[in-house]
C-alpha cells in the first residue's frame, strides 16, 4: 500500500503520481492524499503495521533532477 500525497514541488500532478505508483508491481493499493492531514487519517484508518516515508528523501531527489536538468541545458 502507497499513499501517494501532494508535494511543494510536483513533476507531476497527485494523480498523475498515484498512477505511475500504482503501474509498479510490488504496489497493490494507492491512495492518493491532497495534504499531510489526510494522509495521516487514511494511514490511521487502515492501521498498517509498519509505516515508511520518504518525503525528504523525495523533496531531495526532486530537487536533484531539477538541479542536473538544468545543468544540461
Amino acid at each position: 500500500m502507497v499513499v501517494v500525497t501532494a508535494s511543494p514541488n510536483p513533476l507531476l500532478a497527485l494523480h498523475a503520481r498515484a498512477e505511475l505508483v500504482a503501474s509498479l508491481t510490488v504496489v497493490e493499493y494507492v491512495f492518493a492524499a491532497a495534504d499531510a492531514g489526510e494522509a495521516e487519517q487514511i494511514l490511521a484508518d487502515l492501521a498498517p503495521e509498519a509505516v515508511l516515508r520518504w518525503d525528504s528523501d523525495d523533496e531531495r531527489r526532486t530537487s536533484e533532477l531539477i538541479a542536473h536538468v538544468h545543468s544540461r541545458y
